[in-house]
This record gives structure tokens, C-alpha cells and sequence, in this order.
């Protein structure tokens, strides 16, 4: 992970959301002892993990708890290369549970981060990516993943550590 500087893509991010939900780790993880998994990329991709833990505050007070609405995916990835932003919204499942409305709810909510930092003139690319990833451990039965490709907009990912690279070269299915 970068230190990233106002200049860049990363760090008008940073402008936009509160550090706090910035954590100095280099992995991503559902529960301690569940599911580990190190953040793999090339030496010149640049990214910041945002971690949002409904457990530790409420990230949309707003809305009323009984709503369904306050569900969001468990990071929010944005990944620097050249130009582009890439921006992975990532659930993290033990199991077979679907997880296409926490993924979309992230890409919402990434999508106002965006538009709120373009509004107050921050000079966002419009060369964005949106990547959702279901991240699971894999079982006995799995196989490993050669090349990965979306399946409902959604992108199933079954490796031992997370490579940013597989995520922007998944082809579409």
C-alpha cells in the first residue's frame, strides 16, 4: 500500500472519507481465524483499503435500522493504475450465501463518494472500474480458479491471497 499524496487518485480519496475507516493492513479478513487473505499486486499499482465494520459504528445513521438499508460490503479497494481507478467492492462469505445486495449497496455508496468529492471540485477521473468480488475460502470440492470471469455481475474468487491483478483482468461471461 502507498502513502498516497493529494495529487493522486488515492489521496483525493483520502480527502473524501474519514481516515478512520483507512486500516494500516495489508489483507483482508471475515472474522479472526476465518478467513485470511494478503493483499497481492505488482510493484506500480497503488491502492487504499477502506474497512467498514457495522459492528464498530453505524455508517449510514440516517436510515432506520430495520430497513435492510444500512448493509454494505465488507472493504471498499481502490486501486490506482495510470490513469484509471479501479474500485473493488468486497464480501468476504463462508458460505454459499449470496452477496450481490451487500456488493451493490458498496458500489452505491462508492459511487456517492465519487460524486461528492467531483461536487466540491476534487479532480476525480472519470476513468473509473467497478470490480465485485465474493471472496471465499475454498472448500475440498473447489477447484482452483485459472482465469476468472463475472457471473452476475459478480466476480467469485477462491484464492489463497488476493491478487489485484486477477480482479482487473477478469473477463466478462
Amino acid at each position: 500500500m502507498a502513502n498516497p499524496n493529494e495529487e493522486t487518485q488515492l489521496g483525493l480519496i483520502k480527502q473524501i472519507l474519514k481516515e478512520s475507516y483507512f486500516p494500516n493492513i495489508q489483507h483482508i479478513m471475515e472474522e479472526k481465524d476465518v478467513m485470511e487473505k494478503k493483499i497481492v499486486t505488482h510493484k506500480n499499482t497503488n491502492y487504499l483499503l477502506a474497512r467498514f465494520d457495522p459492528n464498530q459504528e453505524k455508517l449510514f445513521p440516517y436510515f432506520n435500522s430495520n430497513s435492510g438499508l444500512n448493509k454494505i460490503c465488507d472493504y471498499i479497494l481502490f486501486v490506482e493504475t495510470g490513469n484509471s481507478l479501479y474500485i473493488f467492492l468486497i464480501e468476504l462469505k463462508n458460505s454459499n450465501t449470496p452477496a450481490k445486495k451487500q456488493l451493490d449497496a458498496g458500489e452505491c455508496f462508492a459511487k456517492f463518494l465519487i460524486c461528492s468529492g467531483k461536487r466540491i471540485g476534487l479532480p476525480l477521473t472519470d476513468n473509473i472500474f467497478y470490480r465485485k468480488v465474493k471472496v471465499k475460502n475454498r472448500t475440498k470440492s473447489d477447484t482452483v480458479q485459472q482465469e476468472l470471469s463475472f457471473q452476475d455481475g459478480v466476480i467469485p474468487y477462491n484464492k489463497k491471497e488476493f491478487n489485484i491483478w486477477d480482479i482487473i483482468d477478469a473477463v466478462y461471461s
